[in-house]
Formats: C-alpha cells, sequence, structure tokens
C-alpha cells in the first residue's frame, strides 16, 4: 500500500483549505460556514484507526483557543502556525 504525503501548505480546492503533516499523520480542513468556520481535524493512530472530530467557530478567539490546546502543536508547529493563520483569515471581513 502506498501512502500519499501532503507537504504542510495549505490548498484551496472547492470544499475548503487542507492541509496534512508530511507523515500523514494529522490533517485539517477549514471552510467557511454561516456564522464562522468549520474545522474537520483528522488523525491516524498507528494500530488504533483514525480519529476525526468536526467543529464550528463562530470567532477567532475561540478557534486560537481550540488550536493552542492541541498538544501535537509540539510536534507540528508550522502545520499549526498555518492553521492558525488561514482560519483567522477567513474570520476577517471580506471586501
Amino acid at each position: 500500500m502506498r501512502r500519499v504525503v501532503v507537504r504542510p501548505t495549505f490548498a484551496r480546492q472547492s470544499h475548503g483549505i487542507t492541509s496534512a503533516s508530511e507523515d500523514g499523520v494529522i490533517a485539517f480542513q477549514v471552510m467557511e460556514c454561516a456564522g464562522g468556520i468549520h474545522v474537520e481535524r483528522a488523525q491516524d493512530r498507528a494500530g488504533d484507526g483514525r480519529v476525526v472530530q468536526s467543529m464550528r467557530f463562530r470567532d477567532d478567539a475561540s478557534f486560537v483557543r481550540w488550536c493552542e490546546a492541541d498538544r501535537l502543536k509540539f510536534s507540528y508547529p508550522l502545520l499549526f502556525a498555518n492553521l492558525r493563520r488561514t482560519g483567522c483569515a477567513l474570520f476577517a471581513p471580506h471586501p
């Protein structure tokens, strides 16, 4: 079985902005939704399957708190920095 690795940069797709760690352990999908943003977090756990969480945030402060609470931010600092930047940008007013 061949594993595809996505670099930790965000790519805009029709269904949102996605990113994953280089080793494929954790991935995020971020998209705008009514009243905020929707984030899907998927984590592969070796031998234990895959854990997927789905959240909606109404403001950037709650989104940043959620990002800061994730222990994997220490293992994947660039990925989480990009996630915070991208999510906060979606809360910014659009011209």
